[in-house]
């Protein structure tokens, strides 16, 4: 039973990480512009409502499973179906969650920062899921200087017969 409850909660991992994603570029965003300040209680709010919302019922069974979940006796099938639910309802999290903060903190912006914003979020889960990596993000941020000075070697010149 432990070793199920276990497995369960990492599947929801995905859920505190995008929810940590978002929290920390709102934070961030006070870099932008000291206006900026979002509390941890509004975020909790948002976040709360947002699993609320949505509620369990991805992991109840409908009734036409109800029945076959009676009368089967084949628990590998039903253990499929629950974790196909669990699947389901841990990707509908991330979207509301991130949906539902996006709308939140766009409200607060100055226009000129909606885009600033959507891209830092964007670019965060996309280095979280690894498909940009941190040579990829580095080579962005800095046009391609730091990976050819880190390829050559610096030398310093011989001044001895200068002076």
């Amino acid at each position: 039973m432990q070793t199920k409850i276990e497995s369960t909660r990492k599947k929801y991992l995905p859920v505190a990480t995008r929810g940590a994603i978002i929290y920390f570029i709102m934070s961030d965003l006070t870099l932008l512009n000291c206006m900026y300040n979002f509390s941890l209680e509004m975020f909790m709010n948002v976040f709360k409502t947002t699993v609320h919302s949505l509620g369990n019922s991805y992991l109840a069974p409908d009734q036409e499973d109800d029945v076959v979940l009676e009368f089967s006796f084949n628990t590998a099938n039903r253990d499929r179906q629950l974790d196909f639910k669990v699947d389901k309802h841990v990707s509908d999290l991330v979207d509301h969650i991130t949906m539902n903060l996006h709308k939140q903190v766009v409200c607060a912006l100055y226009s000129k920062h909606h885009l600033v914003y959507s891209f830092l979020v964007c670019i965060q889960v996309l280095r979280n899921s690894g498909n940009i990596t941190d040579n990829e993000w580095d080579v962005f941020l800095h046009g391609g200087t730091l990976k050819l000075m880190s390829s050559k070697t610096c030398t310093f010149p011989n001044l001895d017969g200068a002076y």
